[in-house]
């Protein structure tokens, strides 16, 4: 089966409305110059997360609508949708983007809120637009890793990787907010291996003070 079902594109450009549905199979869209063909991989483009243009919307309307339909049915992507807390549907995905004239624009997962960030990631795992000289990817180690990714079906353990990843990025910022800044409560700045330790000191004769003139029991 075809992963893209169909895509239907409302004000976009010199679109009123288009509602193209793709058979399993080859498909083509061909025309002469200035048909429009680039006008539907623009419209595609905001269903990539890419920034929103409200020059874009079509004259005279308020706002302009991209939406597609992919078959997911031979795909695992739950583990995406889950991880993102985003309404998951085994066998269908629709997408969506929509952008006003005010300037505001919105993006849709499964009729679920996105952040474009999300949009822009999982319509990475969704499409493929092959440009000219698209074929330098090929000496590119961040698209050969995702090739390696994909063929050896890695979806869960790089989900796992990139959220410890995450994690352990979020404890040494922490770590180097905690070297660098001093605290609420007046804590020296620590520099070196000296002033570590001399607050390590501090911090332990501070905390232990209580206890030095305890009587232990009998």
């Amino acid at each position: 089966k075809n992963m893209l079902q169909s895509i239907y594109i409302q004000n976009y450009a010199l679109i009123d409305t288009l509602d193209i549905s793709f058979t399993p199979g080859f498909s083509v869209i061909t025309g002469e110059t200035g048909a429009g063909k680039s006008i539907i991989l623009g419209a595609i483009g905001l269903l990539l997360g890419q920034r929103a243009d409200i020059k874009a919307i079509k004259k005279g309307a308020n706002k302009c609508i991209v939406e597609a339909r992919f078959n997911i049915s031979a795909y695992q992507m739950e583990p995406f949708f889950t991880q993102r807390d985003l309404e998951y549907d085994p066998n269908e995905c629709i997408i969506r983007r929509e952008l006003y004239a005010s300037g505001k624009s919105r993006a849709f997962i499964n009729d679920t809120p996105a952040s474009l960030a999300q949009m822009k990631e999982l319509g990475e795992k969704l499409i493929d637009v092959h440009s000219q000289h698209q074929n330098l990817l090929l000496n590119s180690e961040g698209f050969q890793l995702n090739v390696l990714d994909i063929l050896a079906q890695n979806d869960n353990e790089l989900s796992a990787y990139k959220d410890i990843y995450t994690e352990y990025r979020n404890v040494c910022k922490q770590l180097a907010d905690f070297i660098t800044k001093p605290s609420k409560a007046g804590r020296m700045k620590i520099t070196s291996g000296s002033n570590w330790n001399s607050w390590m000191m501090q911090t332990f004769r501070k905390e232990n003070k209580p206890n030095w003139n305890r009587k232990p029991k009998p």
